[in-house]
């Protein structure tokens, strides 16, 4: 695998797996599942949260820092993750 592509999976990854996590506390909370404490849904949240660090970490390493969208990249990475966790905070979980 060469770098290329390894900073593309590297870029993609995070976000999906955001998006996801983010899918799976509203699906949870539609489906009635509220502050039952560490159930399989506390779970699944938080591997999809870990899931990212180290996609993240090789994003980190491989990254061509010397043109600006790397830092654009590591922006949106963050976007998504507080994305993923504003459901949990609005429904206080």
């Amino acid at each position: 695998m060469d770098r290329k592509s390894i900073i593309a999976v590297c870029r993609i990854v995070p976000p999906f797996l955001s998006w996801t996590a983010c899918i799976w506390v509203l699906g949870n909370v539609a489906g009635g599942v509220r502050g039952t404490g560490e159930g399989l849904g506390f779970h699944i949240f938080w591997l999809l949260i870990l899931a990212q660090l180290p996609f993240i970490l090789g994003y980190l390493f491989t990254a061509e820092w010397r043109h600006g969208r790397a830092a654009a990249v590591l922006l949106l990475q963050a976007a998504s993750l507080m994305l993923a966790f504003a459901p949990v905070a609005f429904f206080r979980l």
